[in-house]
Protein backbone atom coordinates (compact mmCIF):
# COMPACT_ATOMS: atom_id res chain seq x y z
CA UNK A 1 0.00 0.00 0.00
CA UNK A 2 0.94 3.15 -0.86
CA UNK A 3 1.63 5.86 2.68
CA UNK A 4 -0.90 8.50 2.27
CA UNK A 5 1.79 10.79 3.88
CA UNK A 6 4.05 10.48 0.62
CA UNK A 7 4.32 13.65 -0.22
CA UNK A 8 6.94 15.98 1.82
CA UNK A 9 5.24 18.66 3.23
CA UNK A 10 7.07 21.78 4.38
CA UNK A 11 8.62 22.23 8.42
CA UNK A 12 5.86 25.12 8.93
CA UNK A 13 3.17 22.63 8.08
CA UNK A 14 4.06 18.67 8.97
CA UNK A 15 1.82 15.67 9.32
CA UNK A 16 2.60 15.85 12.88
CA UNK A 17 4.58 16.98 15.68
CA UNK A 18 5.67 14.94 18.64
CA UNK A 19 7.30 15.95 22.01
CA UNK A 20 8.96 14.32 24.86
CA UNK A 21 9.41 16.30 28.43
CA UNK A 22 13.44 16.38 27.93
CA UNK A 23 13.31 19.09 25.16
CA UNK A 24 13.12 17.04 21.90
CA UNK A 25 10.65 17.58 19.04
CA UNK A 26 10.59 15.98 16.10
CA UNK A 27 8.22 17.31 13.19
CA UNK A 28 7.21 14.69 10.84
CA UNK A 29 7.53 16.20 6.58
CA UNK A 30 7.29 12.34 5.45
CA UNK A 31 6.53 9.01 5.64
CA UNK A 32 7.91 5.95 3.74
CA UNK A 33 5.70 3.10 4.25
CA UNK A 34 2.04 2.78 4.86
CA UNK A 35 0.99 2.57 8.90
CA UNK A 36 -0.26 -0.87 7.82
CA UNK A 37 3.46 -1.77 6.62
CA UNK A 38 5.41 0.40 9.10
CA UNK A 39 3.82 -2.46 11.50
CA UNK A 40 6.12 -5.17 10.29
CA UNK A 41 8.95 -3.69 9.79
CA UNK A 42 11.43 -2.48 12.81
CA UNK A 43 13.26 -0.19 10.21
CA UNK A 44 10.51 2.15 9.14
CA UNK A 45 11.43 5.27 8.98
CA UNK A 46 9.56 9.24 8.68
CA UNK A 47 11.60 12.33 7.38
CA UNK A 48 11.29 14.77 10.10
CA UNK A 49 12.85 18.07 11.07
CA UNK A 50 14.01 17.37 14.64
CA UNK A 51 15.25 19.66 17.28
CA UNK A 52 16.55 18.60 20.91
CA UNK A 53 18.16 20.56 23.94
CA UNK A 54 21.32 20.24 22.22
CA UNK A 55 20.70 22.04 19.10
CA UNK A 56 22.44 25.35 18.85
CA UNK A 57 19.57 28.32 19.50
CA UNK A 58 16.78 25.71 18.90
CA UNK A 59 17.27 25.25 15.19
CA UNK A 60 16.36 22.45 13.65
CA UNK A 61 17.58 19.50 11.78
CA UNK A 62 15.61 17.56 9.01
CA UNK A 63 16.37 13.89 7.41
CA UNK A 64 15.47 10.18 7.71
CA UNK A 65 15.27 8.78 11.44
CA UNK A 66 13.22 5.19 12.32
CA UNK A 67 9.95 5.55 13.71
CA UNK A 68 11.10 2.77 16.77
CA UNK A 69 13.84 5.77 17.72
CA UNK A 70 11.18 8.54 18.38
CA UNK A 71 9.06 6.12 20.53
CA UNK A 72 12.04 5.11 23.20
CA UNK A 73 13.09 8.64 23.08
CA UNK A 74 9.49 9.89 24.16
CA UNK A 75 9.96 6.96 26.94
CA UNK A 76 7.95 4.52 25.26
CA UNK A 77 5.12 6.97 24.80
CA UNK A 78 4.38 8.75 21.60
CA UNK A 79 2.92 12.09 22.24
CA UNK A 80 1.37 13.90 19.62
CA UNK A 81 1.34 17.77 19.87
CA UNK A 82 -0.22 18.68 16.85
CA UNK A 83 -1.43 16.19 13.96
CA UNK A 84 -3.69 17.24 11.06
CA UNK A 85 -6.68 14.51 10.67
CA UNK A 86 -5.79 11.83 8.69
CA UNK A 87 -2.90 11.48 10.64
CA UNK A 88 -4.85 10.83 14.17
CA UNK A 89 -7.12 8.45 12.19
CA UNK A 90 -4.30 6.41 10.39
CA UNK A 91 -2.41 6.20 13.80
CA UNK A 92 -4.56 6.42 16.67
CA UNK A 93 -4.85 2.14 16.54
CA UNK A 94 -1.01 1.43 14.31
CA UNK A 95 1.02 2.99 17.63
CA UNK A 96 -0.34 0.45 19.80
CA UNK A 97 2.44 -2.12 17.78
CA UNK A 98 5.27 0.25 19.07
CA UNK A 99 3.44 -0.35 22.76
CA UNK A 100 3.16 3.12 23.11
CA UNK A 101 0.04 5.16 23.93
CA UNK A 102 -1.26 7.57 21.36
CA UNK A 103 -1.70 10.95 23.65
CA UNK A 104 -2.46 14.54 23.14
CA UNK A 105 -1.41 16.57 25.13
CA UNK A 106 -3.00 19.46 27.00
CA UNK A 107 -1.33 22.81 27.07
CA UNK A 108 -0.82 22.31 31.35
CA UNK A 109 0.97 19.12 30.39
CA UNK A 110 2.88 20.80 27.61
CA UNK A 111 3.67 23.74 30.28
CA UNK A 112 5.05 20.76 32.53
CA UNK A 113 7.30 19.52 30.08
CA UNK A 114 9.07 22.25 28.80
CA UNK A 115 11.88 24.55 30.29
CA UNK A 116 10.74 28.19 30.85
CA UNK A 117 13.03 29.01 28.40
CA UNK A 118 10.94 26.54 25.27
CA UNK A 119 8.24 27.62 27.37
CA UNK A 120 7.95 31.62 26.37
CA UNK A 121 9.50 30.51 22.74
CA UNK A 122 6.09 28.59 22.42
CA UNK A 123 4.26 32.06 23.28
CA UNK A 124 6.03 33.71 20.80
Amino acid sequence: MKSPFGKTRSEDKPYATYINGEGWRWKVLKTYKHPDNEKKDPYARWFVSATSPYMHNGSYEMGDTYVADIAEMCGGSLTVLDCVDEWKEMYKSHLKWLDSPFKFVTLRELSDMLTEAQWEEEKV
